[in-house]
């Protein structure tokens, strides 16, 4: 049997979700099926991991030579991630380089109504409610066969191996994200003065705290509840700060397209408080009064209504954090959704084989003619 050579493509390899996944893709495809390369136009923390669980690598800013090292490896399907909008650079690069089957997995629902966006063979989102998004977005756009969704994967194994000894009586609760306003939401700091009140001893753990939250909880009186702790790619760490915590808080601005961070917590073992609005991922993650509970984000008081209730009650964060932690197993275990990946990619290749050579041969000839004249040759 013939191996399809995939290719795994960030912006950067840096310490978000994103690349997290992009990360696994790589780690787990399986390799009687796929020969997996990896590139980016940047570098970035898991440059090296992924470097070393891949069959080559490349970074560059360069788009010509991006392209002529994926001709020169024979890729057969590009699976790249971004946020859905036009991307001349990067599709005209791609579309030189004469690969077969183009997977795109859009993160934010962003639809690309370009003569090079046409040539994507599937859009894969990372969460149903992401999916309905890209679907009013796109009006007669859509086709319903390219478009699927795909959960973000967890490593199961790393959890199931660490020696979660929680004390669900303590009243701890925390978060973490990547030090970004963005990933934050003022409900997150909001909620604090109306937990000191009910539980006095209550603790705040977060990675990932950024100054403008930092300063409104100085404002507040409040920033004695927070404890910080450092990122960190090492999973054996993210498991460490999760068992210190008995229910995760979440909060972002911009919603979640999925909350990888949320789905680890859940599979520690932990309830998620979470709000709805937004890319409404999570949402979808976190089924209200079931494993956690998702509020009205203009409501802290509500928000604060939960928590407190969940730290007073260590059955019900035990309860909740259980149920949490099936649905994570279930549904986003890297195993079932790097499989859910093969199928898509398998299945877009043979969609592209079967395309008749001279579209293709014209699609090559003019992505090389706009890729020349993108980088002013």
């Amino acid at each position: 049997m013939t191996k399809l050579k995939v290719l795994e493509f960030v912006n950067h390899w840096g310490l978000g979700g994103v690349e997290k996944t992009a990360e696994l893709f790589c780690k787990y495809l399986p390799r009687d099926r796929f020969e997996v390369y990896a590139a980016a136009w940047g570098g970035g923390v898991r440059e090296a991991r992924v470097r070393a669980c891949t069959e080559g690598m490349l970074v560059s800013p360069s788009a010509s030579k991006v392209s002529a090292w994926i001709r020169e490896q024979g890729i057969d399907i590009i699976h790249f991630h971004r946020s859905g909008f036009p991307d001349k650079k990067l599709l005209r690069c791609f579309l030189s380089s004469g690969a077969p089957a183009l997977v795109e997995h859009n993160i934010f629902a962003n639809v690309d109504p370009s003569r090079e966006g046409a040539r994507v063979d599937r859009h894969l989102f990372v969460s149903g409610k992401q999916r309905e998004i890209y679907r009013a977005k796109a009006g007669h756009l859509f086709e319903e066969g390219k478009c699927c969704y795909l959960y973000n994967p967890i490593e199961t194994k790393v959890f199931a191996e660490y020696p979660f000894d929680r004390d669900y009586s303590a009243p701890v609760f925390g978060r973490y994200s990547r030090a970004d306003d963005t990933k934050w939401h003022p409900i997150n700091i909001l909620c604090l003065p109306y937990v000191r009140r009910q539980v006095p001893e209550a603790r705040f753990m977060v990675i990932g705290l950024t100054d403008k939250y930092r300063r409104l909880a100085k404002e507040k009186g409040v920033l004695d509840m927070i404890t910080e702790f450092p990122s960190s790619v090492h999973e054996q760490d993210l498991c460490a700060f999760l068992n210190r915590i008995t229910v995760f808080t979440h909060g972002s601005v911009c919603g979640e397209s999925f909350g990888m961070a949320m789905a680890e917590g859940m599979l520690s073992g932990i309830p998620v408080i979470t709000h709805t609005g937004g890319d409404r991922g999570q949402e979808e993650v976190v089924d209200d009064r079931v494993n956690g509970y998702v509020v009205d984000p203009q409501d802290p008081e509500a928000y604060a209504e939960r928590l407190v209730q969940l730290l007073k009650d260590p059955s019900a964060k035990r309860k909740l954090g259980l149920a949490a932690q099936a649905k994570a197993r279930e549904n986003f275990a890297v195993e079932k959704v790097v499989e859910g990946l093969a199928q898509v990619l398998e299945g877009a290749h043979l969609e592209a084989q079967a395309r008749p050579a001279q579209v293709t041969l014209r699609w090559h000839e003019k992505a090389m003619q706009g890729l020349r004249q993108l980088i002013g040759r």
